[in-house]
């Protein structure tokens, strides 16, 4: 099954400012993580200060705390604004 968590970050200044080496080495290894689809970063279109973050799994079974990455992720982000975290899980059609 297929599940997506989505980090959503209310920095306290421009997101973008935050990719420095080694923030940009953490989400270039996010990408090859086994079970992880897909990894996306969106800058929103007018507010220099949020970010989301999505991690699309395929994965056997969903932990209703979400995945380490995604709480591992959280944790980090915390400490530059204002975190949200939310987990979904894709309906099978039948």
């Amino acid at each position: 099954m297929k599940c997506l968590e989505i980090i959503n970050l209310r920095a306290s200044g421009d997101v973008r400012e935050l990719f420095n080496p080694e923030m940009t080495k953490l989400f270039n290894r996010i990408s090859q993580l086994n079970g992880l689809i897909e990894f996306k970063l969106f800058f929103h279109a007018f507010v220099s200060n949020d970010l989301a973050v999505h991690l699309l799994w395929d994965t056997e079974a969903i932990d209703p705390r979400g995945s380490p990455l995604g709480r591992q992720l959280v944790q980090i982000l915390r400490d530059f604004g204002l975190t949200n975290y939310n987990l979904w899980k894709e309906e099978e059609r039948k």
